[in-house]
């Protein structure tokens, strides 16, 4: 490969890079319970005003072994973490349809801290549970 070719890869993997960094995650809803909430897959980043309450939303279904956790709260003096609370989204009286789970915040003051959750498949108990789990970060900024 010459130094062009090489140079015109770079350049246009590079570009792939800063295009798929710069899509913006979906815009959150707002419920009466939830705040603003925020799906935790494809959410890096969550900005949020002093005062405001908000979620960071899973998929949750322990019919198949989904077991989520708060693995890192968020800095108490930046916000608050107030409780879970899961909804099931499955039609009424089925069973091992699954839901959401809430993890409901409040903004306390301004600044930085990370929440982190954690998709402990099954109970990790085997190679193929740890392989299947997951895990999102997600970097809070309160103005």
């Amino acid at each position: 490969m010459s130094l062009r070719q090489l140079l015109v890869t770079c350049v246009s993997m590079l570009a792939l890079v800063a295009a798929g960094c710069a899509k913006d995650a979906p815009a959150p809803t707002v419920t009466a319970g939830h705040g603003k909430e925020f799906q935790a897959s494809g959410t890096p980043h969550i900005a949020i005003k002093k005062g405001e309450r908000f979620s960071v939303v899973v998929d949750e279904n322990a019919s198949v072994g989904d077991m989520w956790q708060l693995k890192q709260a968020p800095d108490a003096t930046i916000a608050k973490t107030e409780n879970q609370d899961y909804v099931s989204t499955s039609p009424s009286g089925s069973v091992g349809g699954g839901g959401k789970r809430y993890f409901v915040f409040t903004a306390t003051q301004p600044g930085e801290s990370a929440i982190a959750l954690y998709n402990c498949y099954r109970g990790c108990q085997s190679t193929q549970d740890k392989q299947r789990s997951v895990a999102y970060e997600i970097h809070l900024s309160v103005s």
